[in-house]
């Protein structure tokens, strides 16, 4: 098994802090020799094996979300840390949440189901509370640090050119970035991910939003009352929406933007192509590409380039203030008062996810 690496959650009821631990199942797999010398591998049994398993966690009352691949379960299970024991957690009928037992023993109660072949169980990287994002926004630098007096944001900002127009802006906390969209009166670009499911998500000057999404399909092992606590546990993972609603929002993204950017009937073309990529790592990218924007949101993102190397970089941090060294975020609001001019941190991606990612900037811009 691989290290058991988590990432911080907010406090859910009576204290409980919940997170969520990506846990992948490898399924029984048979090897095949071919004439030629290749291997074929197929699965022995592996549907049966999903469902088999499926219903025993819903048997163990375990809120827990799930991708199927060829030949492995992908869960995503919800647990709470006390101190060295990780527990998992269970919900009853009505959605109310409660501790449950240890996370391997959980785990090896479903290895040892009868009748069930596994090569290996192992846990990845948590989601951390806020999805990773880049915003790009239209304007000067002088702008966006006028905005940034106004938001008083609670954590770093930092920000480079990208072009004679835009500014990229990564930020310590989401909601600092989304309030900076509501700041900015023009354009805007938000891409976000939750290490999965990504999102590009584009804002105009007046109007709503616009997203494309792209990544797996999840379903619930059970589902809860969405007012529950494991109901609003679950709506914090992307992915959950029906296949039919996810392409219909798609369609209305790709017509949107095919007006917004006066795209041809080629270019609208592409545009649906990359729409609909199921897999969506450079898509996003590619999307920028097409509508005549800068591409750096995306490398940045996705981990290819870092905003510091760009020319121009700048960045603010409220909490570098000491008693010995200047507070930036004073002398910020200084600088604003002086030339009076002018919340969504990859693999991220635009990855964009399912917390609704791209779909989470919940402010409109007016």
């Amino acid at each position: 098994m691989t290290d058991d690496r988590r990432t911080p959650r907010t406090p859910d009821q009576g204290g409980i802090t919940w997170q969520w631990v990506p846990v992948r199942l490898d399924l029984h797999r048979r090897l095949t020799e071919t004439p030629e010398g290749g291997v074929v591998v197929t699965s022995a049994g592996a549907e049966a094996e999903r469902e088999r398993i499926l219903k025993l966690i819903r048997e163990q009352s375990v809120p827990a979300l799930y991708t199927t691949g060829d030949h492995n379960l992908r869960l995503m299970v919800p647990v709470h840390i006390q101190g060295e024991v990780t527990h998992v957690a269970r919900a009853d009928a009505s959605g109310e949440l409660s501790l449950g037992g240890e996370l391997g023993e959980f785990m090896e109660t479903i290895l040892a189901f009868p009748g069930l072949e596994y090569a290996s169980w192992q846990t990845g990287d948590g989601l951390s509370h806020a999805p990773s994002a880049v915003a790009m926004f239209e304007g000067s630098a002088r702008s966006v640090r006028h905005a940034l007096g106004s938001v008083r944001p609670q954590g770093w900002f930092e920000m480079a050119p990208s072009g004679d127009r835009w500014i990229v802006v990564t930020c310590e906390f989401y909601e600092d970035l989304l309030a900076l969209v509501d700041e900015l009166p023009r354009r805007a670009v938000v891409l976000d991910t939750d290490g999965e499911h990504r999102a590009a998500t584009f804002c105009p000057s007046v109007g709503e939003p616009v997203s494309l999404a792209w990544g797996p399909v999840r379903g619930a092992v059970a589902t809860y009352p969405s007012d529950s606590p494991a109901g609003a546990l679950q709506s914090e993972i992307a992915g959950q929406e029906e296949a039919e609603v996810r392409e219909a929002a798609r369609t209305r993204a790709v017509e949107n933007l095919t007006k917004a950017f006066g795209l041809d009937d080629v270019g609208a073309r592409r545009l649906e192509k990359y729409a609909a990529d199921d897999n969506g790592r450079y898509a996003p990218e590619s999307v920028l590409q097409l509508l005549g924007l800068s591409d750096l949101p995306a490398k940045v993102i996705d981990g290819r380039k870092s905003l510091s190397d760009q020319p121009g970089y700048e960045k603010f941090d409220p909490s570098a203030e000491s008693e010995d060294a200047p507070d930036p975020v004073s002398d910020l609001h200084a600088s604003v008062r002086l030339s009076e001019t002018v919340r969504r941190g990859g693999w991220a991606l635009a990855t964009a996810a399912g917390v609704g990612l791209g779909a989470w900037i919940l402010r409109r811009k007016r």
